[in-house]
């Protein structure tokens, strides 16, 4: 029989405010990069003109509602002078919370006069987009795209295919290299006032902790902190068991609209346990990302890495029963 308080015993405990169904059967790799996929479009429709961009319920990303948009199909011929080598996402992302998603390409010393072409596949949405999106991108390699879930985006698969043009108009006349695609898995949390995310790539036990000044620590065994409405509603690999994982690699800590409490906050990250990873021979970066809502949209970032002298760069906090641990961010609300 174990105690409430034991890591063994954490996939046995529901989380209250769980909003990610815990009935889904993931792999224990899930939460790796899938490798990216060559895919086709369909046959081009030589009568392709420009429509109104699709109204997006999922995202408010630029990505999304700057870009033009032809509600007819591509044609993938594979010659385009400038080729889409890998489109690179963090393999799992939560609503509320920005992300990126990387288009690696060769072929070309400069993207000028090329233009990118992607289209995406959601599997929560009602219907995906008859078409495609073409926008001018930096001149940058990767390319870097911002995403982000809406709150309101349901948990669900999500498929973004890319590939780059001569920019040639009309589209129809382009030239497109070959199309790639990347998986994301995205998952609906709760967000409010604050939202802590950490977010990490590797099979081992990470815990998030945010301490709110005389009102106790909202974590895995505090998921419903009622002293300061502090709410955990996602746990990843908890006591290094990977199946049936909801996270996938990502915690996720809010307190809902108006109820934050005035005063400092303390986002601190744990690494409980390596599993199986060997810390000489590997290190674990993590990802910290602060939301917090007042009268402006507040969004704080952290990059961090333990390895086997856990030479992290935020505040060192040291062996405690939680594990080794460092304090990544530091905040007052509102």
């Amino acid at each position: 029989m174990f105690e409430i308080g034991s890591k063994s015993a954490r996939r046995s405990v529901p989380l209250a405010a769980c909003v990610v169904p815990l009935a889904l059967v993931l792999c224990a790799a899930a939460c790796a990069e899938p490798e990216a996929e060559s895919v086709m479009l369909a046959p081009r429709d030589r009568n392709c003109v420009e429509g109104d961009v699709p109204s997006v319920f999922f995202s408010d990303s630029a990505l999304f509602s700057d870009a033009n948009f032809y509600p007819c199909a591509l044609d993938e011929d594979g010659d385009g002078p400038l080729v889409v080598t890998r489109v690179e996402s963090r393999g799992a992302v939560v609503t509320g919370i920005e992300s990126e998603l990387l288009i690696h390409w060769e072929g070309g010393d400069s993207l000028q006069g090329h233009k990118l072409f992607y289209t995406f596949s959601y599997a929560a949405a009602e219907s995906d987009p008859m078409g495609y999106y073409v926008f001018e991108p930096a001149d940058e390699n990767p390319i870097r795209l911002p995403l982000k879930f809406l709150p309101r985006a349901p948990t669900g698969d999500f498929t973004f295919s890319a590939a780059l043009g001569d920019g040639v108009s009309p589209p129809e006349d382009s030239r497109v290299g070959k199309i790639l695609s990347t998986d994301l898995y995205v998952i609906q949390v709760g967000t409010g006032d604050i939202q802590v995310n950490l977010h990490w790539d590797r099979l081992v036990d990470l815990d998030l902790h945010v301490s709110t000044a005389g009102r106790g620590v909202t974590y895995w065994n505090n998921p419903d902190n009622t002293d300061s409405g502090g709410l955990l509603d996602l746990d990843s690999y908890p006591g290094c068991w990977f199946a049936d994982d909801p996270g996938r690699g990502n915690e996720n800590v809010f307190w809902p609209e108006g109820g934050a409490p005035s005063g400092d906050y303390v986002v601190t990250v744990y690494m409980y346990s390596a599993c199986d990873l060997t810390l000489s021979s590997v290190s674990i970066p993590f990802f910290v990302t602060l939301v917090h809502n007042t009268d402006v949209r507040t969004v704080e970032t952290y990059e961090g890495s333990f390895n086997s002298s856990f030479d992290v760069d935020p505040e060192f906090v040291g062996d405690t029963p939680e594990g080794k641990g460092a304090t990544a961010l530091r905040f007052s609300y509102p």
